[in-house]
């Protein structure tokens, strides 16, 4: 059985913690249902597994409200040991699969148009987090992602790790303990901006979310709007959620970076 894209936006049990699922399962049976959605699985990924290990069958349920975006992050987020990077890749990731949610369902169906100010508001998550999140998530190669997923690196060395090329990242990953990587990356320094970038000469118009009326003010010193601007011209580039409703967030961050 397929698990729904919104459910994946959470780790699945691995190792220990997945073997006392299944231990516990053998010895009580399934006690809580697995939740349907769609046809896929929404709730009950690792039950669902446990149940297939054991070769036993399991009971569904199907979902009835009209928010699963928010009810899956109010299943999980509290009722699981996550650190704070991880809640925040978690909730870019729940937003990422909302955006590409179905239309047809109407109200019943997650909403596909939400803006970072709407995880933030459902998942409590700061708006810096989640852009740094989003940035990881984009840039990072897949081993650097599963640690922090995994709670063993922060937000803010993964994002310096993720600005280094993918090689580069490999290799501090597969050399270097979790908890050294900050001073690891350190080391590397600043990485090197390429001489040119074919994506800034693209025209791109963004019509900006203006859900915080604290951007208007801001200052922009000459040539970091054309940094801010080329990161968001990627971002549409690479086909991402939410580009037009980050883009001041986008320059707070590269503003606070820099200023660091």
């Amino acid at each position: 059985m397929k698990f729904h894209p919104l459910a994946d936006a959470f780790p699945l049990m691995e190792g220990e913690a997945f073997d006392e699922l299944v231990e516990d399962i053998r010895k009580h049976g399934l006690l809580h249902p697995i939740t349907t959605y769609e046809g896929m699985i929404l709730d009950g990924r690792n039950r669902y597994r446990g149940c297939q290990h054991l070769g036993i069958p399991h009971i569904e349920v199907k979902y009835r409200g009209d928010d699963p975006a928010a009810w899956v992050w109010s299943e999980n987020a509290v009722r699981r040991q996550l650190t704070p990077a991880a809640r925040a890749m978690a909730a870019t990731k729940l937003a990422t699969a909302a955006k590409g949610a179905r239309s047809d369902l109407g109200p019943a169906g997650p909403r596909s148009d939400m803006t970072i100010g709407d995880v933030a508001k459902l998942t409590g998550v700061g708006r810096r987090s989640l852009v740094r999140a989003r940035k990881v998530e984009r840039d990072a190669v897949p081993a650097v992602v599963d640690l922090v997923k995994e709670g063993k690196l922060q937000l803010a060395p993964a994002v310096r790790l993720s600005s280094l090329p993918a090689e580069e990242q490999k290799e501090i990953v597969e050399t270097t303990l979790p908890e050294d990587i900050p001073k690891a990356v350190r080391a590397r320094g600043s990485p090197k901006k390429p001489p040119s970038d074919p994506v800034e000469a693209e025209p791109v118009e963004f019509e900006l979310v203006k859900d915080d009326p604290a951007h208007e003010s801001e200052p922009v010193e000459d040539g970091f709007q054309a940094r801010v601007d080329a990161e968001a011209r990627r971002i549409v580039r690479d086909g991402r959620d939410f580009a037009q409703a980050v883009y001041w967030a986008i320059a707070r961050e590269l503003w606070e970076t820099r200023n660091e």
